[in-house]
């Protein structure tokens, strides 16, 4: 019931500084705060003050983080009852705190109202999108693109809910086709970020768990692990979905991993000097001076991968050529910033993985 939390507006202060102290020593992006239990009309004050206490001090003192709300107990009455939108019952803890995520029960034109009350912070409205929910407005699953198409007419931001629901208990092996097609459906609506902003970048396309565990391309745990905390930038799955050129395919392989628990294969057949084009990353850095880039790559196909990031609109791509040491000289031929071949070297502790390094001109 919150009592000892609310018990006054000290206490909720001391609460909620051991909530920044938490998040800054565990580098959180911030707190989802769902008090999901009746609070007394009495203490309804203090926990307006302690919401807005603590957004302001995660922002002095946690740079970039964010307090959200979750749609639950009602102002002043303090009784659990979900609103499903933002409206006058709600809305206090919207104005007190970053945003606000609605329950995910919504009728289809409760996303537009929720807009219009938050007014100018229609995005700091999240509307909820329950994945793995039958009984709401999209049924979930496949459908859920119909309930995105709603949230996005309506102008609020989306908080997906259950998104693993792709990774089913009969289909354990199927989940990154299966997530990749889920994510392909939604494409439109999510942008894909700016991760390419300076130098230096580096990513093993890791992405923190995998059916063993290597490191600098030797294999140190045969068992299965999980640690998002070590996850890597990886390409959003429904870039990878997207090429020119020649047909290979390009997906995050948990088989094999030069380090962590996963890497970036590409498969298909690629002829004499052919190429295939992905974008990986999207990028504002300006390409003012030489760029040198450094891929690891596996010696068991008779091609080598060559990742050109800086193509002359400033829209990082990714060349996958046909290289052999004859045919180091022929990559002028691709229309894209000239490209060196400086050093290759293989790796000492695991000599089925060769170094490449290049530079950018």
């Amino acid at each position: 019931d919150c009592t000892t939390l609310l018990a006054t507006s000290q206490a909720s202060e001391m609460y909620a500084d051991q909530l920044v102290r938490l998040a800054g020593y565990h580098k959180f992006d911030g707190w989802l705060l769902a008090i999901e239990n009746p609070v007394a009309p009495a203490l309804m004050p203090t926990l307006v003050h302690f919401v807005q206490y603590l957004t302001q001090q995660m922002h002095a003192r946690v740079p970039g983080s964010a307090v959200i709300w979750f749609d639950s107990v009602v102002h002043p009455k303090g009784e659990l009852q979900y609103q499903n939108q933002v409206n006058e019952s709600n809305q206090i803890f919207l104005r007190v705190s970053d945003g606000l995520v609605t329950n995910p029960y919504w009728q289809h034109t409760q996303p537009a109202d929720s807009a219009t009350h938050a007014k100018d912070r229609a995005l700091d409205v999240y509307t909820s999108l329950d994945a793995h929910g039958p009984n709401t407005q999209s049924g979930g699953g496949w459908n859920c693109k119909a309930g995105m198409d709603i949230i996005a007419q309506a102008g609020t931001s989306v908080a997906m809910l259950a998104p693993g629901w792709t990774f089913a208990p009969q289909t354990p092996h199927q989940f990154e086709e299966l997530d990749t097609k889920f994510w392909e459906l939604l494409r439109e609506h999510f942008p894909h970020p700016l991760v390419l902003r300076t130098t230096p970048f580096l990513t093993n396309y890791n992405q923190g768990r995998g059916y063993r565990r290597w490191i600098d391309g030797v294999l140190v745990d045969p068992h299965r692990w999980c640690n998002l905390s070590e996850q890597d930038i990886c390409p959003s799955p429904t870039l990878l979905a997207q090429s020119d050129g020649t047909s290979i395919t390009a997906s995050i392989d948990v088989e094999k991993a030069y380090t962590g628990g996963s890497a970036l294969l590409l498969k298909g057949t690629l002829a004499a000097n052919g190429f295939s084009v992905y974008r990986l990353f999207n990028s504002n850095m300006p390409h003012t001076q030489p760029l040198t880039l450094t891929l690891t790559a596996h010696t068991s196909h008779p091609f080598t991968l060559l990742a050109i990031f800086h193509a002359p609109d400033a829209t990082p791509t990714a060349a996958i050529l046909h290289l052999t040491q004859e045919s180091h000289t022929q990559l002028a031929h691709i229309p894209m910033h000239h490209v060196t071949c400086t050093h290759t070297q293989t790796s000492l502790l695991a000599p089925e993985w060769q170094e490449h390094w290049f530079s950018l001109d």
